[in-house]
């Protein structure tokens, strides 16, 4: 009987002080990295960012720690270990090959790296492009895998490219954007004194640090946006000019301090900051004056004054808006009895209180409406 032979892969592997040598070539040049060899010449979209925008990363710069990550997790959750839903958004510029959900081996291989690039959706790697870096709404508010015909249709853009702009390759076409592909590996070191004004400029969608101004749209006047067909397709635009009032340092509503977790929200920070003030900003009337507080502000976001750090509200929290900027007050005195009796949450009147007068509709929605200062749905 023919045995047959033990095909071997050669697998990169950064925690080993050794080089193990391939007949494969490269087409790039290579220097070393904990004893291995890794590209010195980064194109567009692949580890390292976008050249020329801004201030960009390689392997070189990744810490001890996130250099095993970024290498041996490509585009997969780093907790679960699945590939995150932009691993397999984009195009290959090579033929499609049926994928099973794994990565084939030899998509790491040395070498091979040219190749791997050109099969970004079959290798499950399209995170690496700069336009799939950055991650959807983990909220579960749109289902994403339903909307891909939808991704590149201007009008569905605002909304897209705030929950799906990983799936649906719009990461560099926002006005809140990484600039460098190794920010979802990084996310750790947001808010770490020594590593938050490079994430504050490099990573800000990632760490939620994004600029007030206008909202999520491209600049151009086509009713279909550019696809990239694999290849990145960025679009660099100004930030905002617009000027924002620095607020009064004092909370406006009563439950500022049980929402202080919602001030850095993409969603509510603009407006947890705006009747929140003296939670979110951590100031205090009686002793900061008005160009103490433009200073905090301004550490907020740096890259232009009085503008505070959010992400542009879409669609779908237009009537959210709505209701916060109407003064929160109840429209019935019997708010607190029926908050006691529960039914802020829970749906029809419990036996004890039936002698109270319910309205007809005894859903939690009703009595939130009538109630919003009570049942504690205001900002």
């Amino acid at each position: 009987m023919k045995m047959r032979k033990k095909r071997k892969y050669i697998f990169i592997n950064i925690n080993q002080n050794t080089h193990n040598k391939t007949s494969l070539s490269s087409h790039r040049p290579h220097n070393k990295i904990n004893g291995h060899q890794t590209k010195t010449s980064i194109k567009h979209g692949n580890i390292g960012g976008i050249g020329g925008f801004r201030k960009t990363t390689n392997w070189n710069e990744l810490n001890s720690l996130e250099q095993p990550i970024a290498m041996m997790l490509r585009c997969q959750d780093l907790d679960t270990r699945e590939l995150i839903p932009s691993a397999t958004a984009c195009h290959n510029l090579r033929s499609d090959k049926l994928l099973n959900g794994r990565r084939d081996v030899k998509c790491n291989l040395q070498g091979l790296e040219d190749i791997a690039e050109s099969c970004r959706k079959t290798c499950g790697i399209c995170c690496e492009d700069i336009n799939y870096a950055c991650e959807d709404d983990k909220n579960g508010i749109i289902d994403c895998s339903r909307q891909m015909e939808k991704c590149h249709q201007k009008k569905w853009f605002g909304v897209l490219s705030r929950f799906c702009a990983g799936s649906c390759g719009l990461c560099a076409m926002t006005s809140c954007r990484d600039y460098d592909n190794s920010c979802r590996v990084r996310k750790s070191l947001c808010l770490k004194t020594d590593s938050v004004d490079y994430m504050r400029e490099n990573c800000a969608r990632t760490c939620g640090f994004c600029v007030v101004g206008e909202e999520n749209e491209i600049n151009n006047g086509n009713e279909r946006l550019p696809e990239n067909n694999g290849k990145p397709v960025v679009v660099e635009r100004p930030l905002s000019q617009h000027r924002l009032t620095v607020p009064d340092c004092s909370d406006k509503v009563g439950n500022c301090t049980t929402n202080a977790h919602l001030c850095g929200s993409p969603v509510y920070g603009e407006y947890m900051i705006k009747f929140c003030t003296k939670t979110c900003l951590k100031c205090d009337k009686a002793k900061v004056n008005k160009k103490e507080k433009t200073k905090i502000i301004n550490e907020m976001s740096p890259q232009n004054p009085l503008q505070v750090v959010i992400q542009p509200l879409v669609e779908s929290q237009e009537k959210d808006r709505k209701r916060i900027e109407r003064e929160c007050e109840d429209k019935n005195e019997k708010c607190q009895q029926w908050k006691k009796a529960g039914l802020c949450n829970k749906i029809g009147p419990p036996k004890e209180v039936d002698s109270l007068n319910y309205y007809l509709d005894d859903s939690p929605q009703q009595y939130n409406k009538i109630c919003p200062k009570s049942c504690g749905i205001c900002f």
